[in-house]
Order: C-alpha cells, then structure tokens, then sequence
C-alpha cells in the first residue's frame, strides 16, 4: 500500500473552537466584550428597586393595618354600648309588658263586677280586691 501524506488532523474541543472564532470576531467589530460587569449591574439596580417598592409596600400595608385595627377597637367599644341600650330597651318592655297584663287583669275583675246581677235584697255588693301598685323600674 501506498501511503500519501497529507495534513495533520487533530480533534478540536467545540465549545474552544466557537470561542476562538468568536474573539477575533469582536476584536474586528470593536465591540467592547465588557457585557457581563454592565448586566451584573443591571441586575443589582432591578433587585435594589424591586427591594425598594416590596419595602415602601410593607410599610403600607402596616399602616394600613394599624388604622384598621383602631377602627376594630372602636367598634367593638360602640358595640358594647349599643348592646347595654338594647339590654335597657327590652327590660322597659318586659316592665310594660307586666303592668299592661296587671291592667288587662284589673279590667276583667272589674267588668265581672259590672256585668254582674244586682244581688238580692240584704245581700252584699261584691268588691274589688285592690293590691298595691308594682313598683316600675326607672325609665332612661
């Protein structure tokens, strides 16, 4: 057999052939190969002021939680209130509602008596029993 000589081959790592492509490509353009320093700062300054807006955020919601929780006290302490005058109001009625039931009752003994039949000669008149008035708690 005879053996030709031609040019020696060698194998060539791929990603260190597209890089030693790609520097004289850059060097020719003048395009400045500083790109990583200007998104690293890029980057910082997104991260700082989304930072920023999270905290100007908090500080809202923090507030705004306060004021609610001062309205929260303030209507609980109105409701309180409200609930003794509900409490007052139902016992003026429980007290109006007893003395209409004592007067509903006067009113039958005495219409009995009314309605009833002369007694006959010598017989006494029937009387109404009286009872003393229930004392009625004080009104507001």
């Amino acid at each position: 057999m005879v053996s030709v000589a031609g040019p020696e081959l060698s194998v060539v790592d791929n990603e260190a052939a597209e890089g030693a492509e790609r520097a004289p490509a850059h060097a020719e353009a003048g395009e400045p190969k500083a790109s990583g320093p200007r998104r690293g700062r890029l980057l910082g300054v997104i991260a700082g002021l989304v930072i920023l807006a999270l905290g100007i955020l908090a500080g809202q919601q923090y507030r705004r939680a306060g004021f609610l929780a001062s309205r929260v006290d303030s209507l609980q302490a109105e409701l309180v209130q409200v609930e003794g005058q509900l409490v007052a109001h139902r016992n003026h009625l429980a007290a109006v509602r007893r003395g209409f039931s004592d007067l509903t009752s006067v009113v039958g003994r005495l219409r009995t008596v009314v309605e009833a039949e002369p007694a006959a000669a010598g017989a006494s008149s029937p009387t109404v029993e009286r009872r003393p008035p229930e004392a009625s708690p004080a009104t507001p």
